[in-house]
C-alpha cells in the first residue's frame, strides 16, 4: 500500500519499491538477530517483525513494478483516490456517428468522447434543424452547453415553457444545473451545440399537470 500511495504522488512507483527493499533487508537481518538473541521468549514479536520486513522486502518492489505497467495504472490511481491516472483516448469531431433523438424530429446527436451511460465525463455534439423545438426536460447531472454554430433559443422557466427566450449565439455557453427544467429551439436556422457532463446520466421529460 505504501508503494501505491507514495508512488502515485511521485509518479515513479519503482522508486518506492527500491526504498522498500533497502528498508526491508536490514530490518529483516535485525529482526533475525533479535529472535536468535531472545530465543522463544519473543517468538511472536519476531514473527510479526519478519512478516512486516518481508513485505517491505518483497511486496514493495512487486507492487511498484505492478503499478509501472500502463495497463495497471488506473487500478493504482483508483486505490489511492488522490490522483487518477487517466488513459488518453482522443475523440474525433469529424466523421461522427449521428443518431436521431427518439421522439423528436429534426434533432440528432453523436458521442465525441466518453459516454452518458458510464461513470466519468463525456462530451456529445447535437444538431438541431430549423424549426425544431425540444420541450421542457431536465437531467440527472450538471451540464455545460456550448453553441458551435447558429443561435440556440432557450426557455428557462420556471417550467421551461416561458415565452421569454434567451438567445445563445455561436461561441457562447451556459450551465444547466442538475434537475433544472428548460426547453430550447432553433427558430432562426440550424444549430450545432456541444454538451458536456458526468455520467452515468439520464434525461427526463417534464410534463405540466
Amino acid at each position: 500500500m505504501l508503494s501505491i500511495v507514495w508512488g502515485d504522488y511521485t509518479g515513479d512507483q519503482s522508486l518506492i519499491g527500491i526504498i522498500g527493499f533497502s528498508i526491508g533487508l536490514p530490518g529483516l537481518v535485525l529482526v533475525g538477530i533479535h529472535h536468535l538473541w531472545h530465543k522463544r521468549r519473543w517468538l511472536l514479536v519476531s514473527t510479526l517483525g519478519v512478516a512486516f520486513m518481508f513485505s517491505s522486502l518483497v511486496v514493495g518492489p512487486l507492487v511498484g513494478a505492478f503499478c509501472e505497467f500502463t495497463i495497471n495504472a488506473n487500478i493504482c490511481g483508483q486505490l489511492t483516490k488522490d490522483k487518477l491516472h487517466w488513459r488518453i483516448e482522443p475523440g474525433r469531431l469529424a466523421g461522427l456517428t449521428w443518431m436521431p433523438i427518439p421522439g423528436i424530429s429534426g434533432f440528432e446527436g453523436a458521442t465525441v468522447v466518453g459516454s452518458e451511460q458510464i461513470r466519468g465525463p463525456y462530451l456529445r455534439r447535437y444538431r438541431l434543424k430549423l424549426g425544431t423545438t425540444v420541450g421542457p426536460h431536465r437531467h440527472s447531472d450538471d451540464r455545460i452547453i456550448s453553441v458551435t454554430s447558429g443561435t440556440l433559443w432557450v426557455a428557462s422557466g420556471p417550467y421551461g415553457d416561458t415565452d421569454e427566450k434567451i438567445a445563445i449565439d455561436s461561441g457562447e455557453a451556459f450551465i444547466v444545473p442538475r434537475g433544472f427544467v428548460y426547453a430550447f429551439s432553433a427558430p432562426a436556422g440550424d444549430v450545432t451545440f456541444d454538451v458536456s457532463g458526468t455520467g452515468p446520466a439520464q434525461d427526463f421529460s417534464f410534463q405540466l399537470k
